[in-house]
């Protein structure tokens, strides 16, 4: 049966590793592939996004990986290509080298372009979108970002884009405003063709999803995806306890701290330490100009980790 996507469920954004020469390490993102899509019950992976470090990517980098990924673990669940482009030319033009190289659906990231007050006029990013929805068949998702990047899309503005274009069937919600994250849900779930709220809200994961969230998309799923899937399979069991819901949460919200404290822009670096540390990648390294966390940050990583439960014995385990 062929894979679709149906804009729902638990979706992790994989990483992108990264040799000592700064180049794509191949195998290793195989490798990290398959460890994620062997992880039960998950609905997708995002490949070329911010947790792939999309913004250091070639346009023939960014393709290869979603080929890749659709050889990979196209077979078994879909495959959401990031569009990650400052403008709409580019944008488009991958967003049709995506379709062919196998992508089952793609993730519309807002252009940096319109950061310098992009969201006071708003016809700016949702004519970027139905661009980019014009040359595909493929289904979308919607980045909405926090307001204060100036990236985000009002809420009037949002419900016309979904009404207008039919190929939209979720937003990947990082608002960081549980009031306007709960009035999206209820004015998206309630359209006359539904639009799917994946959350983003990692601070607040589990106040998300009890905000009736259909979904999670996160970097953080390319450590902890086992562990997200396990919350969100609470919030749709109606035999969950709330025990069992605040057991979840503050393990989550251990490895919260730890991937994404300050300074947050070292969020990439601390996965992959993670991941090598427990022997998933051959390298902790990260493409320039990240760079990777000294012995320090690990062993605060390392204690906040360890602290959750997390070992190397029981990653992508649960």
């Amino acid at each position: 049966m062929p894979v679709e996507f149906q804009g729902r469920g638990v979706i992790p954004a994989c990483l992108m590793p990264a040799t000592a020469s700064r180049e794509i390490d191949r195998d290793s993102y195989r490798r990290h592939l398959g460890d994620l899509a062997d992880v039960v019950g998950l609905s997708g992976i995002v490949v070329n996004g911010h947790a792939a470090e999309a913004h250091a990517l070639a346009t023939g980098e960014q393709i290869w990986g979603i080929e890749t990924a659709a050889e990979t673990v196209g077979d078994r669940l879909p495959v959401i290509a990031g569009i990650y482009y400052e403008g709409t030319r580019l944008a488009s033009q991958m967003a049709r080298s995506a379709e062919k190289a196998g992508a089952h659906a793609l993730l519309i990231f807002p252009p940096n372009s319109l950061m310098f007050g992009g969201n006071e006029r708003p016809s700016l990013g949702a004519q970027y979108v139905k661009d980019i929805a014009a040359v595909t068949s493929l289904p979308l998702v919607v980045f909405q970002y926090p307001r204060a990047t100036s990236l985000s899309y009002a809420l009037d503005t949002l419900v016309s884009l979904c009404e207008a274009v039919e190929t939209i069937v979720a937003i990947k919600d990082l608002c960081a405003d549980p009031r306007l994250h709960e009035r999206t849900i209820t004015a998206l779930h309630g359209l006359s063709r539904p639009v799917h709220v994946l959350t983003s809200q990692s601070q607040w994961l589990g106040a998300s999803l009890s905000m009736g969230a259909r979904g999670i998309i996160s970097g953080a799923g390319s450590v902890i995806a086992d562990r997200q899937r396990a919350l969100f399979d609470t919030f749709a069991r109606e035999d969950s306890t709330l025990e069992e819901r605040r057991a979840l949460m503050q393990t989550i919200g251990l490895f919260v701290d730890a991937l994404y404290r300050p300074p947050y822009v070292n969020w990439q670096a601390r996965m992959k330490r993670i991941l090598y540390e427990f022997g998933r990648l051959e390298s902790p390294n990260v493409f320039a100009p990240l760079q990777e966390i000294d012995t320090v940050e690990w062993m605060e990583t390392a204690r906040l980790i360890s602290q959750a439960g997390l070992s190397r014995d029981n990653l992508y385990s649960m």
